[in-house]
């Protein structure tokens, strides 16, 4: 009976979001819950049970993810492959040019490609520095190889770069991680 009443609300919350093209928002607020509440649920449930989409539809669901930003009109990573679970952004675009940066113990992201912006309209200064040069748009995230022997089964984000500070003790703060935990937990005081 305890694995019943998980694999009920998998049902309900995948019938409604998949059939019925409800907005995850709205499973929330029909559930009393947040927003955030409900992917830590769903995304729990869903490493539970790897197979439950193909169960609930009888085919393959695509978790879809992908990582871009306005400079990069719209994406530049995207994952096309049926996943196990969400969460790999993907491969680069067709077309763009992706180099990997040494930045401490981790990578960060850069493209080249006609569609990528050419600068900031009359900020000649937040062009220069949103370019290296050799004319990679530095993005500011930080990618983790899905497998580290072969880039085209895709990237994991794993924080970013820009916003890493470091402490008068040497430390450095992933703000990008703190943010993450936060969202997931919530803050101590909460």
């Amino acid at each position: 009976m305890e694995r019943e009443e998980p694999r009920r609300f998998q049902r309900w919350c995948f019938r409604v979001l998949l059939e019925d093209a409800i907005s995850e928002a709205k499973v929330a607020e029909l559930l009393g819950i947040s927003a955030r509440e409900l992917n830590r649920m769903m995304d729990e449930l869903l490493e539970l049970e790897p197979a439950f989409g193909r169960k609930m539809t009888g085919r393959e669901v695509l978790l879809a993810t992908s990582l871009g930003s306005r400079e990069t009109a719209p994406f530049a990573l995207a994952c096309a492959k049926v996943q196990m679970r969400s969460g790999n952004v993907g491969v680069p675009s067709r077309g763009l040019t992706m180099k990997l940066v040494p930045k401490g113990e981790r990578l960060e992201l850069r493209f080249k490609w006609p569609s990528i912006t050419p600068g900031y309209f009359g900020d000649p200064a937040a062009t220069a520095a949103a370019f290296d040069k050799e004319g990679f748009y530095r993005m500011g995230d930080a990618p983790r190889p899905t497998d580290p022997d072969d880039f085209t089964k895709g990237f994991y984000l794993d924080g970013r770069i820009a916003e890493n500070l470091k402490l008068a003790t040497g430390t450095w703060v992933l703000v990008g991680l703190v943010r993450v935990a936060d969202q997931c937990y919530g803050r101590p005081d909460q």
